[in-house]
């Protein structure tokens, strides 16, 4: 089937891709880090991957609003064909919650409230929950992705010392990673990963 994705779908896809790439740069260390051996990871060349990166089959629930694009042709993200694929290579596979369309606020609030939460929420923090993102790490509904980042993706952390830029800090606390943005150049970053 032969349709057209909308550049919002388009960076999302872009952005689950750059998420597959961070998942497989994890690799967890034997012992806790200390800032020298965070330092030292983030310098030291990328070990090789072994996928799958679990050893037991994981599932994640990953609560999401769905793209009208996407509704028309499918029921969840996880009947696309790249999802489909990164968990056949990973061992992770990924539970969807889609609140229904146009009710995306509603239910995340409702989600916030309940104090239920799913692996992963992706949702617009800065504009559309209430207090922002700095109300939602003091709750404890977001983690701080600073330490998890030192710990478990060394190669991804020795990027992001290179492109601080796409890194996405929580308003009014520039310490406090809340994210990483798709760069807009991602094209061309990868071609540049190439010999």
């Amino acid at each position: 089937m032969d349709r057209r994705l909308d550049r919002r779908e388009f960076l999302r896809l872009i952005g689950a891709g750059a998420g597959a790439a961070a998942l497989a740069a994890c690799t967890p260390n034997s012992g806790g880090p200390t800032p020298a051996t965070a330092t030292a990871a983030a310098g030291a060349t990328a070990e090789p991957i072994t996928l799958p990166i679990v050893t037991q089959p994981l599932t994640l629930s990953y609560w999401c609003p769905m793209s009208s694009n996407v509704s028309a042709t499918m029921k969840t993200f996880g009947e696309i064909a790249a999802y489909k694929e990164l968990e056949k290579r990973t061992g992770i596979h990924l539970e969807f919650q889609h609140p229904p369309l146009n009710q995306e606020t509603e239910q995340f609030n409702l989600l916030t409230a309940s104090g239920k939460y799913p692996d992963v929420i992706e949702y617009n923090w800065l504009s559309n929950a209430p207090g922002g993102p700095a109300r939602f790490v003091k709750d404890g509904v977001i983690i701080r992705l600073n330490e998890q980042i030192d710990k478990y993706a060394p190669n991804l952390r020795r990027v992001l010392a290179d492109h601080p830029e796409w890194v996405v800090h929580v308003p009014g606390d520039p310490g406090c990673v809340l994210g990483i943005e798709t760069p807009a150049d991602y094209g061309r970053w990868i071609a540049g990963l190439s010999p």
